[in-house]
This record gives C-alpha cells, structure tokens and sequence, in this order.
C-alpha cells in the first residue's frame, strides 16, 4: 500500500474528465460551432423525449398554453408562432397541471447535456492555462433542471416543433455560454469559416447534434472564441429539435481575473448587456420587426450622436 505523500502526488485531477481532442477544440474555438456524436444514454434519453413530444404537440393548442403558460416572453413555457412553430421552453419545474412526463424526461435530458457541456467547458479552460473549477460559480443551479421557480437560472431547454416546409430561425447567435441544438430531421445550419481572411463563409448542414459557442462564452474569452452563427431552414417534412442552453448562473460575481481579465461583473448585469441589441428570432414575425425597428432606431441614434 502507497504512502499518503504518494496518495497526494498522484491524486486525480481536478473537475471532469476531458473529452475533445485537440482538432476539435481547435474547430469549437475558430467556427462557434462543433458537430459532436453523443453518447449512448444521452442519444437515448433524447430518443425518448422526441417520442414523447411527437404525442405532445397532437394535443389542442389550448391545452398546451394551460399545461405550461407563457411568461417572460418566449423564455418561459408554450409559445405558438403561427405558420412556423410552436415550442415549450423548461427552466424549472411547473407540474404541466398534473402532467409531469413531459418535465420528468426532461429532467434526464437536462442533467446529461449539462454534464456533457460542462466537460466541453472544462476543456476550454485548461487548453487556455485556467483551472477547471473557473466554472463552479458561474454554473451555480444550472447542471440541473431547477425544482421551482425561486431555484430558477438563465439555463434552459427548449424543445421546437418546425411546420412542414415554413419552420425557420433566422441568422443568430445564442446568448449563452453553449448549446446543445439536436434534430430530428435536417434543418439547422451552421455558418462554416474559410482558413483565408478573404474566403467568404458558407452554410453547413448541421448532419447531427452540434454545440454551438454562445455570446457569454465570446465575452469571458474577451473575444478569443468566436460565437457560433447558426439559422433554421425550412424542412418539407417539419422537424422536431431539442435545444439544452447553458447560461452563466445569477448567483454570484463573475470574477473575470480569473480568465485573465481585470475586475468583475455583477451576473444580472451581463444578462441584460448581451440582451441588448438582438433580435428575439422566437419571437413572432409582427414582434421581430418591431424589435428590428428598434434596434435600428438605437443604431441610428448612435450615429447622429442622439444616444
């Protein structure tokens, strides 16, 4: 048996075990975005969850508003898109009105997704030279689904029904930290980078479950990473999608000298600083262009010195 001076030179290292290899990491950090196969229980609680959510959207329109009630805008319950989609966003148990299998396989898809984009996150920081418990404050309450709404974070998962032939999301990128985005069918693109500065990107298909970087990850990167653009293209079949966002946590200061950076953030603060100046691509048409009109009348602003 090993002396206890052995037992601590060779004690494991710190946060969870790596997963991307060198070339992935180098492709997550350069385009935003990474198609990653996924493993076997977490490919099979998503089957399950697609399973159910094909029963689920047969239900009657009213019924789905009651089970889960929109607030918060589109951030919080069933939100309906007329000609385009209809979708349920979870950030904390509800109950569903005595229903509780749409939140219980969820539950599992949620803490399996955010144990897989925690590693991924992890492996960021050690291949930039930061420890890996630079994250335990910022994912305080968010690795899993949240019992009420006083446990509530940013975190979510949304699950998306796309109509035949109209479902779209346009060009965007995610306000988080990383995505999880899988489909059913095709429909998600990614926009894919040239290694020359003049080569004009080009769309992908995304073929299977892609991560994509979101704008708070940019930000404590101070801009090192780039966010992944991505957009929704019409499927002539309709398509459903499950999207895991995982946001910073509201909780606590964000240190940022601990990613190299000076001073801190207060998290609400950087919440509202990222919302700022994009478009909700959820949202209804009539509300995205009220939100473009807006957006362009700040800019505008801006440029003749008004604001």
């Amino acid at each position: 048996m090993g002396s206890r001076d052995d037992q601590e030179h060779f004690a494991p290292p710190l946060g969870p075990p790596p997963l991307l290899n060198q070339e992935e990491l180098k492709l997550l950090v350069q385009q935003g975005f990474l198609l990653l196969p996924l493993s076997d229980p977490l490919v099979s609680s998503i089957q399950t969850l697609f399973q159910y959510l094909e029963s689920f959207y047969e239900k009657p329109l009213e019924e789905k508003k009651a089970m889960y009630p929109a607030k918060f805008g589109t951030e919080f319950g069933f939100y309906h898109v007329e000609s385009e989609k209809e979708y349920v966003t979870l950030r904390c148990r509800t109950g569903g009105q005595g229903d509780t299998t749409l939140e219980d396989l969820a539950t599992e898809v949620w803490r399996q997704s955010g144990i897989l984009l925690h590693r991924i996150l992890c492996d960021i920081a050690r291949e930039s030279g930061l420890a890996s418990s630079v994250w335990d404050q910022i994912l305080d309450g968010t690795l899993s689904l949240p019992a009420s709404e006083s446990d509530m974070t940013h975190t979510l998962l949304r699950m998306f029904k796309y109509y035949p032939g109209q479902g779209v999301a346009e060009r965007h990128t995610d306000l988080g930290l990383l995505t999880l985005c899988v489909g059913t069918r095709p429909g998600l693109q990614c926009l894919k980078y040239g290694g020359e500065t003049d080569q004009e990107p080009c769309w992908v298909d995304a073929t299977g479950p892609v991560v994509l970087v979101g704008q708070t990850l940019r930000t404590l990167a101070d801009g090192l990473i780039r966010a992944g653009v991505h957009q929704v293209v019409p499927s002539p079949e309709g398509r459903l999608s499950i999207v895991y966002t995982l946001r910073h946590s509201p909780r606590h200061q964000i240190d940022l000298e601990r990613f190299g950076l000076e001073g801190s953030l207060d998290p609400n603060e950087l919440w509202k600083s990222l919302k700022l100046g994009f478009v909700n691509i959820n949202a209804r048409k009539d509300i995205r262009a009220k939100m473009r009109r807006e957006l362009d009348e700040k800019r505008q602003a801006c440029l003749t010195g008004q604001g």
